[in-house]
């Protein structure tokens, strides 16, 4: 599949995933930090809050954005395959997000098991999820 100019790739849409899901985690610390402490003002609970909605915005934003370029891409798959005019460096991508997709089953053991190790906290299954994607992903990788 050829990418659409002005239209953002896979490289582009995870990397733009990735930096959201941080900024959303480092808020969410924020907040928690913020509320344990015990002389907190309500404005910065509101500024720390305002803070971590404008994060989980932007986090969905891009997680909706990555996931429409993956599932558009999936219903062209087919089609493509017979005389693909993509790249082989997107098409090494691709073939290694359809391993992942195939290991789903797996993938939600892993993330429940890391929740599970970790003390089962509330608010965390994007963390333990992508942690587990991390994991599988270099699992998957051919050894050097």
């Amino acid at each position: 599949m050829t990418p659409v100019v002005g239209q953002p790739n896979y490289v582009q849409l995870r990397a733009d995933y990735d930096t959201a899901f941080a900024q959303l985690n480092a808020h969410a610390r924020q907040m928690q930090s913020v509320m344990r402490q015990p002389r907190t003002d309500n404005e910065a609970k509101a500024l720390a809050l305002a803070e971590l909605e404008r994060a989980l915005a932007m986090y969905r934003e891009c997680r909706d954005r990555l996931a429409n370029h993956l599932l558009t891409r999936r219903t062209h798959s087919k089609a493509a395959a017979a005389g693909s005019s993509a790249s082989q460096g997107e098409s090494q991508v691709w073939r290694a997000e359809d391993a992942l997709f195939n290991r789903r089953d797996e993938l939600q053991r892993l993330a429940y098991r890391l929740w599970e190790d970790s003390g089962r906290p509330d608010g965390t299954p994007d963390e333990h999820w992508y942690r587990a994607q991390e994991l599988l992903r270099h699992d998957s990788e051919p050894s050097r």
